[in-house]
């Protein structure tokens, strides 16, 4: 879940997840499934929505894709090939 700013399809955010998460009912539905730290892409926005306990906003549900890792590396380092 995003907060309701942050609700719109195309939008990309990386996602922290507050250890005080991990004991909410949401946490399932809102950070139980990405990866701290990782870079997201909202692909659809839901009707659904809910007030995070901890942040005290209205939160809407929305479907993401992960955005592909990038990294600076040394030529030496790479795989010719490899993407």
């Amino acid at each position: 879940m995003v907060p309701e700013a942050q609700a719109r399809r195309g939008l990309t955010f990386r996602a922290f997840v507050d250890p005080r998460c991990f004991r909410c009912e949401f946490f399932n539905a809102c950070a139980g499934s990405i990866r701290h730290g990782r870079r997201y892409k909202i692909v659809a926005v839901r009707r659904a929505s809910h007030t995070c306990p901890i942040l005290g906003e209205k939160m809407y549900v929305v479907e993401v894709e992960e955005e592909p890792l990038r990294a600076a590396i040394e030529a030496r380092a790479a795989v010719p090939g490899e993407r």
